[in-house]
């Protein structure tokens, strides 16, 4: 979901774009199948990158992103959240920044695999759902040009950033796909771009 996210973005065509979403529903659905006949996972990121400087400089870009956000709308409470979650993600850096990233970032058990299955199955049917629903919001809006492939590649994000959630091994992987979720939720209830869903996201 993490390639097709990036591939739907770029791409305006819509039959591509239906089939690419079709495409990775699919590729999740499967690997959620395969998954839980085989029972475990236990997995790395690939060698050679400082992995932990980089997922916590992530995290903390998108924490200052929706700090930034809070701050233009003169939101309290989303700079209370943002606060709330940067200092003990600044605390953990600082102080236990040996046991964030743990020598196994991925590993799935009997209860993660159940998440990942709800997750690729439900959440999957409803991006699926998504596709003849959202042609006809935008017909509704009477939009000059489409909105769709942001859309979408939010959605898939979200569908991507979820799995690893579920399976992450580390905090602070963990903590980087919280945010990544919180990324996809806040956009995709912006999606109309309207006062009142920029006010809501």
């Amino acid at each position: 979901p993490l390639l097709g996210a990036l591939v739907v973005a770029t791409v305006r065509a819509d039959a591509f774009r239906t089939w690419m979403v079709w495409l990775c529903v699919l590729a999740c659905m499967v690997g959620a199948s395969v998954l839980a006949v085989q029972g475990s996972l236990e997995a790395r990121l690939p060698e050679g990158l400082p992995w932990g400087p980089i997922v916590a400089g992530l995290d903390f870009v998108l924490l200052l992103w929706f700090g930034w956000m809070g701050w233009s709308r003169r939101s309290a409470l989303v700079l209370g959240l943002v606060l709330a979650q940067m200092i003990p993600l600044a605390f953990l850096e600082l102080v236990l920044h040996k046991e964030l990233l743990s020598e196994t970032h991925f590993r799935a058990d009997g209860l993660s695999i159940l998440m990942v299955l709800i997750v690729c199955f439900v959440g999957g049917l409803v991006v699926l759902f998504a596709l003849p629903y959202l042609k006809e919001h935008e017909d509704h809006l009477h939009l000059s040009r489409s909105r769709q492939p942001r859309f979408f590649a939010f959605l898939l994000l979200f569908l991507g950033a979820m799995n690893g959630l579920i399976l992450a091994d580390s905090l602070a992987i963990l903590y980087l796909l919280w945010e990544v979720t919180t990324l996809c939720c806040v956009m995709l209830i912006r999606h109309d771009d309207t006062d009142i869903a920029r006010a809501n996201s």
